[in-house]
């Protein structure tokens, strides 16, 4: 499930907190931050690819530095940016089981030695071309929904 924001997935389905929603959070804004893009995926035109996914793509063929902003004009240590993107990756899993806690993130952040794992595959609805359903991207559903304004009498 995507979800827009920085809200974590535990709390916009069930309206509870987990112990990693605020690490959910961190990894938006570290995404945000090395790409300069908002993460809005539902104010975004069509054409345009939601940063999550372009995140997990571009890590999944290895060009993660493709992601950065270009405005940044290589003056940056690529291993550092590699770093904090595994960070971002780990810290938006939908399992909040599978984030990293935030001591990990502080420890990685400041030069520990610490095998991260590797992320997993984001389980994201919403935009079937990344996921490889061509069919389900050329024939679009519509919902509708009636709205009944009452009144008092």
């Amino acid at each position: 499930m995507m979800f827009s924001g920085y809200m974590a997935p535990e709390y916009a389905m069930t309206g509870h907190f987990s112990a990693k929603s605020d690490v959910y959070s961190f990894g938006m804004i570290v995404l945000e931050i090395l790409t300069a893009q908002k993460n809005g995926y539902f104010a975004r035109p069509q054409a345009e690819e939601p940063l999550v996914y372009r995140a997990w793509r571009l890590w999944n063929e290895e060009k993660v530095l493709d992601l950065l902003d270009p405005s940044l004009e290589n003056k940056y240590e690529p291993g550092e940016v590699k770093k904090c993107i595994h960070i971002g990756l780990l810290s938006i899993q939908e399992d909040p089981v599978r984030r990293p806690r935030m001591a990990t993130v502080v420890a990685v952040l400041n030069g520990d030695s610490i095998n991260l794992p590797m992320p997993k595959a984001p389980q994201f609805l919403g935009n079937p071309t990344s996921l490889g359903d061509e069919t389900a991207a050329s024939n679009p559903c519509t919902m509708t929904v009636n709205i009944t304004d009452l009144h008092p009498r």
